[in-house]
């Protein structure tokens, strides 16, 4: 049985859901002028965001709040 998720919630999970996805191209463009060690991070990092995009739900939405933080992470390391 599914949990219910009010609809704040369903609207937290959507907008959190469409930071991800942007951080996540943004990273990718500047990946490729990367150091191979961010390379490395990244292709670690980036099916997991595949994997919480597909699974978001009120149970997951901290583990995706977590996964923002290390995409903002990874975008300063990449700025440097």
């Amino acid at each position: 049985m599914k949990p219910v998720i009010s609809q704040k919630t369903r609207k937290d999970l959507e907008a959190l859901k469409l930071e991800l996805r942007a951080l996540r191209d943004e990273i990718n463009l500047k990946v490729h002028l990367a150091g191979m060690d961010l390379k490395d991070e990244w292709a670690r990092l980036e099916p997991q965001a595949e994997k919480a995009f597909k699974e978001l739900s009120a149970t997951t939405y901290e583990a995706a709040r977590d996964l923002k933080a290390r995409f903002q992470k990874m975008r300063e390391q990449l700025k440097n």
